[in-house]
């Protein structure tokens, strides 16, 4: 990267747990695939490289180990344009490991080999606020902080610093039940939730928060935590968000999905791609959807993130979405 491009300023600085991973030949269930193709993965890092492809300049703060995975997940970032200047090599851990499979009428199998990885050892100091101070807007999940007491600290940080500068943040709580119990989960993501700006959740997610079945109620309890924008993912059906005084929804785009592991975080892509240009939620939501449409067509995290051309082709019917 030039200095000319180092210099810009950055959109969005993201920073969490990237992992390798190593998807099966598509249609093979992981006990039967032999063939095995390598990749990223990581719910902040699939933002960033999603951001990166749409065109925004994307830094990502987290540790890989001293490990060939290691040093191939951060040339993958670099090679999508994202700024891993800050990332950290850690010789005394390893790069977790994401072993999956992606089938079209049956459940994938996915395996986490992630337990005291270097992507659970980030801490306090790792969080450049120089780096967070420039941006645009700042992102994060409710995955990080259940890695690890660590992880918690320097999440926490990382959005007290952008919020003390008057950064934008946006947080998704991604609950995974698989990392730790859900009641640690919901009650680390609800006090997450007093950072954010923009909070982005699933319909279960929103249900299991707010403690309701009602949409509109769960969103008014997220808006209650002072959050300025609540969006809604809801899959095919598409999503909704409120302000608190307007409601949009917008319906999703009829695809034939392939691989529906990491929609959410190619939707928060669209979403803050858009958000970062300007545009009114409902384009945002619009955009989050059709992101989405996009990359769940294409076995893999990443490999169906669309550039900002192939998007556009999409939506203006260039390329057929099915």
């Amino acid at each position: 990267m030039s200095k000319d491009r180092d210099a810009e300023p950055v959109d969005v600085v993201t920073f969490g747990e990237a992992m390798a991973l190593l998807l099966a030949e598509h249609s093979y269930p992981l006990g039967s695939a032999i063939n095995f193709r390598r990749s990223v993965a990581g719910a902040e890092s699939t933002v960033a490289i999603g951001l990166a492809r749409l065109g925004r300049r994307a830094a990502w703060i987290g540790r890989v180990g001293d490990d060939p995975l290691g040093h191939a997940v951060l040339r993958t970032m670099r090679a999508e344009g994202v700024d891993v200047s800050r990332a950290l090599v850690d010789p005394d851990s390893y790069t977790g490991l994401l072993v999956r499979d992606s089938l079209e009428l049956r459940s994938i199998s996915v395996n986490y080999y992630r337990s005291d990885a270097a992507g659970s050892r980030l801490a306090p100091p790792d969080i450049d606020p120089e780096l967070i101070c420039s941006a645009r807007l700042l992102h994060g999940s409710g995955i990080t902080p259940m890695l690890s007491e660590s992880a918690r600290l320097a999440s926490e940080s990382a959005f007290r610093i952008a919020r003390s500068a008057g950064v934008p943040t946006s947080f998704d709580p991604n609950l995974r039940k698989t990392i730790a119990p859900i009641d640690l989960s919901l009650k680390t993501a609800q006090q997450h939730l007093a950072f954010a700006d923009f909070a982005l959740v699933s319909r279960e997610e929103l249900n299991l928060l707010s403690g309701t079945d009602d949409v509109k109620d769960g969103c008014r309890w997220v808006l209650g935590q002072g959050v300025r924008f609540v969006a809604v993912k809801m899959g095919e059906e598409g999503s909704m968000g409120t302000d608190g005084a307007d409601s949009w929804w917008v319906p999703g785009y009829p695809v034939r999905p392939v691989d529906t592991i990491g929609a959410g975080d190619a939707w928060a892509a669209g979403f803050l791609d858009a958000l970062l240009s300007g545009a009114g939620y409902e384009q945002c939501l619009d955009q989050g959807n059709h992101v989405a449409s996009l990359a769940i067509q294409v076995p893999g995290d990443v490999d169906g993130l669309p550039s900002e051309r192939e998007r556009r082709d999409a939506r203006d019917g260039r390329a057929v979405v099915r």
